[in-house]
């Protein structure tokens, strides 16, 4: 069942599941005179790990999600957080044998932090992804935004894309009604 949740979520095309993994491992920084300064520290930190690691190496992505991402989705697929990470591993592993992410880019003056009904911080972040498959050299521009929140005092980001809406919901119920910048 693992396996088909995790297919569920990131699609059973195989373009769209790049895509989707992609999406869900691409980390990006929010401009600084959105955040007050410890906050930008911490998203500061969150740049320095994906600029000295996750470019080299994917699956550092992962440690700039949120853990209760793990847990709400170990929990779908009846596994335990640890299998999960697994599997997205996996899962990340075939993708970036057959694609290659060429570049990134922010409007990072769009990037606004805003707070949550408890007061949780929260910012989205236009990003454009340019992708290149590796054997026929196609490439494709992906638009969408990366949600950065606070959580315990620590910021994370994961891709939003309206099908992982309920899955934030579950993890931040104060998230349920979040909506994309216009």
């Amino acid at each position: 069942m693992g396996n088909t949740i995790l297919l569920y979520y990131f699609g059973k095309n195989i373009m769209n599941k790049l895509l989707a993994v992609l999406l869900v491992t691409v980390s990006l920084s929010v401009s600084a005179s959105s955040f007050e300064p410890d906050d930008r520290k911490a998203v500061d930190d969150i740049f320095v790990l994906w600029e000295e690691k996750v470019i080299k190496e994917p699956h550092k992505s992962i440690e700039l999600m949120p853990p209760k991402f793990f847990d709400v989705m170990a929990k779908k697929s009846n596994t335990s957080a640890e299998e999960f990470k697994k599997m997205m591993l996996a899962t990340m592993d075939s993708v970036f044998e057959i694609v290659e992410v060429v570049s990134y880019n922010l409007n990072l003056d769009k990037a606004e932090v805003v707070k949550s009904s408890i007061g949780r911080d929260y910012a989205f972040i236009p990003q454009v992804t340019k992708l290149k498959q590796k054997s026929t050299g196609e490439e494709m521009l992906v638009e969408g935004y990366m949600l950065g929140l606070e959580d315990e005092g620590k910021w994370y980001i994961i891709n939003w894309d309206p099908q992982y809406a309920p899955i934030i919901a579950e993890m931040y119920p104060d998230l349920k009604d979040l909506k994309v910048p216009q």
